[in-house]
């Protein structure tokens, strides 16, 4: 068994990454941050239980998202084309490129370029990993045939509960947004993170804290908000009104300061430059060395919260038991 995230991506032939059924913008917006990383490296196809809802439109690469299953053949078919028209079909290879011709019955017209469709059939994939969910029912996509012989690994913020007779291997740790660990095991792997990724991520991470709102939300959160606005990542919430790109009167006077609302507006105006300093975590990511996830008991003063145990990031695997 691989005990890292970067062996696992490592060693990965093909990969299959599934999102659960109703998915969360948090659980999207990681496997996406995933998807991004590794599609010009890797023969990856990213798939959804469930249709995509249109209010996870704003995600860098949501129309990559397939609702269905198959990365292993190419196939070319005509929509609302009678078949019966078509003489014959022929292909070349012409300096080394392909060239597929269909070649109508006389007085027959060929297809329209609108009519042809390109899909795929067959599973072929040697790692699966999983992003969220609470069980393995949630992704039906693991009935398919062909998959029996893939490992399949787990990526949340907590356990998936097991069917007996599967074996999944799981990255899971108690985090308040799996963007968040999204991040560290990406970092882990020595995985560049462009703009586009530290987007999603920063979406993923503020809608699992409600903007930043929770009460439960924890100082990982922050540090990983820093490190991936310095990324080039924007926030596309909670962003302030430009009141001079609207009509006079159309937006209400701000009312009265008061010390409340001076606090407030003083908590809002945080930078990046604000936040803890973590981007020495990013030019020097250690092998099985990540920021440490939150604990259940309190930090001891002076832990030193970038160095956990060796084996944090390690896989455990859950196999003839449900977790409860």
């Amino acid at each position: 068994m691989e005990n890292s995230f970067k062996s696992v991506i490592d060693q990965a032939g093909s990969v299959l990454i599934f999102l659960p059924n109703n998915a969360t913008t948090d659980e999207v917006a990681s496997a996406l941050a995933l998807y991004l990383s590794i599609k010009n490296s890797k023969s990856t196809q990213i798939v959804s239980a469930s249709p995509v809802t249109v209010s996870l439109n704003r995600l860098i690469g949501i129309d990559k998202i397939s609702n269905e299953l198959g990365n292993k053949n190419l196939v070319l078919s005509f929509s609302d084309y009678d078949a019966n028209g078509i003489e014959k079909v022929s292909y070349d290879i012409i300096e080394n490129q392909f060239k597929l011709t269909v070649i109508p019955k006389q007085d027959v017209n060929p297809p329209k370029k609108e009519q042809v469709k390109v899909s795929y059939e067959g599973i072929a994939a040697d790692t699966i990993i999983l992003f969220g969910g609470d069980t393995d029912n949630d992704f039906p996509q693991l009935s398919v045939s062909g998959l029996e012989t893939s490992n399949i690994y787990h990526v949340g913020i907590r356990p998936l509960t097991v069917d007996p007779s599967r074996v999944i291997y799981t990255f899971a740790q108690p985090l308040d947004s799996l963007s968040t660990l999204t991040f560290y095991l990406l970092n882990e792997a020595q995985i560049s993170m462009d703009s586009e990724i530290a987007t999603n991520l920063l979406m993923g991470i503020e809608d699992a804290t409600q903007n930043y709102k929770s009460a439960k939300i924890s100082a990982e959160s922050f540090e990983v908000t820093a490190s991936l606005i310095r990324l080039g990542g924007r926030r596309l919430s909670g962003g302030f009104v430009d009141r001079s790109k609207f009509p006079v009167g159309s937006i209400p006077e701000p009312v009265a300061k008061t010390e409340t609302v001076e606090k407030v507006q003083k908590t809002q105006s945080l930078r990046a430059s604000d936040f803890a300093d973590f981007s020495q975590a990013l030019k020097e990511p250690k092998k099985n060395s990540m920021p440490a996830p939150p604990q259940e008991e309190e930090k001891k003063e002076g832990e030193d919260v970038l160095n956990p145990p060796d084996d944090w990031l390690q896989p455990k695997v859950y196999k003839g038991t449900s977790l409860n």
